[in-house]
């Protein structure tokens, strides 16, 4: 830790590849022009992006039904849907406008590059 702090560029963790805002790993800079932006959801209308962009880009249609079943009936060891950590963090996050107001202006770009709704909050609640 010491060591990381005296160097120029300390050394991001697998915890900071899962907080930090989803733009910043993209090289969006250069190369957004490239990049096919499937926005997640659950259910059948993910699933048609996904499978319009298999096409699009001349995946087999045995791999291309391999991954929409993966996509459509798995999940992974650490999905959190559902669970009460998940409600109850989610509860005390919404019901506070400092959180809301802090989470929007950490991943203000990813808000609005990945075109998900910005949560309401009020400053005079702050």
């Amino acid at each position: 830790m010491l060591y990381e702090s005296r160097s120029s560029k300390p050394e991001s963790t697998n915890e900071d590849f899962h907080f930090f805002p989803q733009n910043w790993r993209c090289n969006f800079a250069t190369l957004f022009p490239h990049y096919t932006l499937i926005k997640y959801a659950t259910g059948k209308p993910m699933l048609r992006q996904f499978s319009s962009f298999f096409t699009k880009v001349n995946v087999s249609e045995t791999s291309r039904r391999f991954l929409l079943d993966q996509l459509s009936h798995q999940s992974t060891v650490h999905v959190t849907s559902g669970s009460e950590a998940r409600k109850f963090f989610e509860h005390r996050l919404r019901s506070s406008p400092f959180l809301i107001e802090f989470i929007v202006r950490m991943f203000y770009w990813d808000f609005r590059i990945f075109d998900y709704t910005i949560p309401k909050f009020s400053f005079d609640s702050i």
